[in-house]
């Protein structure tokens, strides 16, 4: 039995109040980021799984440095729960 903690919804809650080339940048990311996890649950093993899954977590990492820029605490919380799951 696989278990997987996606983060899908941290895309849907995600709101940007105020599109700024910060909030662009930041959305690009946290966009990059959902993507990799996508393809790390899509993945048919291990090695692939872990590449993805470190693919993301380094999106959301750059993600933060942006969206403390930006002024979105409940994304940049978000971001940080997200890190979280994906390392472990």
């Amino acid at each position: 039995m696989k278990n997987y903690y996606l983060l899908f919804f941290l895309i849907i809650t995600l709101n940007f109040n105020a599109q700024t080339t910060n909030c662009d940048e930041a959305n690009s990311y946290i966009v990059n980021a959902y993507s990799h996890v996508k393809d790390a649950y899509d993945a048919n093993n291990i090695s692939h799984l872990k590449y993805y899954a470190n693919r993301s977590l380094e999106a959301f990492k750059l993600s933060k440095k942006t969206l403390k820029d930006c002024g979105c605490k409940t994304a940049l919380n978000l971001a940080d729960k997200s890190i979280d799951l994906l390392a472990k």
